[in-house]
């Protein structure tokens, strides 16, 4: 009996210390590049010219978009309305940051069934987010540069190539943050 007394007592002992030697794991926390992101939230609106292409024809485009920090502080949400030459859009796209890839990660999902996903990177007050996607059966590789980024408005435009073809701009406009 104190043999398996001792023997419990002992291993009590070993796994308390084991416990107390694994102190509580701290959620992570977001990092600057987390934080950088926060220059996007707010209430933007924005307007372009569109370019005629074989995507549609050319035409005036406009949007609202409302951008939020998903909780944790890890991602953004960004709620989107569109009007433009193909008609009225709504969209939810869902931004965060790929530490081992160093890239920010777009993910949208639209009103017409449409989903994708694109890699952005900061230079200077360069935003550019590069994606591809298929039509027609075509690969289409997709550009987004914008300058004068985190100020509260920045002017940006919209290239395409399809099937390593030139880049072809297909849209310019500006973004404004409102109060």
């Amino acid at each position: 009996m104190k043999g398996a007394t001792a023997a419990i007592l002992l291993t009590t002992c070993v796994l308390g210390s084991v416990t107390l030697a694994q102190a509580p794991q701290q959620p992570p926390k977001p990092g600057p590049e987390h934080k950088w992101m926060g220059c996007f939230v707010g209430h933007w609106t924005g307007e372009a010219d569109v370019k005629a292409s074989p995507f549609g024809p050319a035409g005036k485009f406009t949007y609202t978009e409302d951008i939020e920090w998903f909780p944790g502080g890890f991602f953004l949400l960004m709620h989107w309305e569109a009007k433009g030459p193909r008609g009225e859009t709504k969209g939810l796209t869902v931004m965060g940051y790929n530490a081992e890839e160093k890239v920010y990660t777009l993910h949208y999902f639209d009103s017409r069934g449409q989903t994708g996903s694109s890699k952005g990177t900061v230079q200077g007050d360069t935003w550019t987010v590069t994606g591809e996607s298929k039509s027609g059966g075509k690969l289409v590789k997709g550009r987004y540069i914008a300058k004068g980024i985190c100020q509260p408005s920045f002017s940006f435009k919209i290239e395409d190539s399809t099937e390593g073809g030139p880049w072809v701009t297909i849209m310019e406009g500006k973004a404004t943050k409102t109060k």
